[in-house]
């Protein structure tokens, strides 16, 4: 059994993760708890998110029973040279603990059980995504696939511990520089064009007039390609460098009184305005106003580490309603 390590700080170089785009977590992913006691679960968590994406939260109470579990069609890949493989993977824990509860990564080869990689999360920080890696040698035309299983410590008085998994990556070490470089999205991830959108039909929201309003939007997104371009508060964050995204935004305008009244629209990225437009009011006071932008932005280096967010300055107080936002990949970046 080989020890798993903490890494302080990964390789900045890029890296292909040879993982399949089904290794990050989302919507789709089907997370199967194999066996573990009756309260033991293994789950998607969308409340703890690794880079945006969800994670997989597990949970154990019983020291003498280990939860097993595995994620259908995620972490399987076939091996293409002889060496040296990379195995990194990111954990978040809430508690403080001296006690020596474990992950286990069981590894098999051509379907057969070949070894196990195991971590201790004993006096690791808190509250902040910890990565661990372990090199493995394979030869090539291995297919190699994974499970999990979630132990605890029999010496811990409270028997129970809850641990949050993501950013699980596999590269070749080609250069045998022993360690992990940051983690990336697989390439199969980035070779989809589609969309994301979220929409809330039922809440109203008052905006302050001469302040620049964030757009924020919480509801459950829809998409095709499982692509995803929002965190859980609906900024936007592009997937690739190079690439060409639409960014769109509709909601109503429950027009207040007095004359000539506007509505400013902002895409900001890191403070600075990307795109803007200026709607006037039109309809009187009571109606509702229908209020529509698009920009079509390239993702540039700015963009791609600091994201962009919908700021929303109408000139007088105002309510809105039915709001919806989108983003589309209209072209991948090479």
């Amino acid at each position: 059994m080989a020890q798993v390590v903490q890494i302080q700080q990964c390789r900045a170089e890029y890296s292909e993760n040879l993982l399949s785009a089904n290794s990050v977590i989302t919507d789709q992913s089907n997370v199967i708890k194999v066996s573990g006691s009756a309260l033991s679960t293994a789950q998607k968590s969308t409340t703890n998110f690794f880079e945006k994406y969800q994670s997989i939260k597990v949970f154990n109470n019983n020291s003498s029973t280990p939860l097993v579990f595995f994620v259908q069609n995620a972490f399987d890949f076939v091996t293409n040279n002889d060496g040296n493989y990379i195995l990194s993977l990111r954990v978040l824990h809430k508690q403080v603990t001296a006690f020596d509860h474990k992950l286990r990564v069981n590894i098999f080869s051509n379907g057969i059980f070949a070894t196990t990689l195991e971590l201790s999360i004993a006096d690791t920080q808190k509250n902040e995504w910890l990565t661990f890696a372990q090199n493995y040698n394979i030869s090539s035309g291995v297919s190699i696939g994974m499970t999990f299983e979630f132990l605890i410590d029999p010496t811990d008085p409270s028997e129970q511990c809850e641990l949050w998994l993501g950013g699980i990556k596999i590269e070749y070490d080609d250069r045998n520089l022993g360690l992990p470089s940051l983690y990336t999205l697989p390439r199969d991830f980035y070779a989809e064009t589609g969309w994301e959108s979220k929409s809330d039909t039922t809440n109203t929201i008052s905006l302050t007039g001469g302040t620049n309003n964030l757009f924020s939007l919480t509801a459950t997104s829809e998409s095709n390609g499982g692509l995803v371009f929002f965190d859980n508060v609906s900024k936007i964050h592009p997937l690739r460098l190079g690439d060409f995204i639409v960014c769109d935004l509709a909601f109503t305008a429950i027009t207040p009184s007095g004359a000539d009244n506007y509505i400013e629209v902002m895409f900001m990225v890191g403070g600075v305005i990307y795109g803007a437009q200026t709607l006037p009011l039109l309809k009187g006071s009571g109606n509702d106003d229908y209020i529509r932008v698009s920009f079509g932005l390239p993702v540039s280096s700015d963009f791609f580490a600091n994201g962009g967010e919908f700021y929303i300055k109408p000139n007088v107080n105002i309510n809105i309603t039915d709001r919806f936002i989108s983003v589309s990949r209209t072209h991948k970046g090479k």
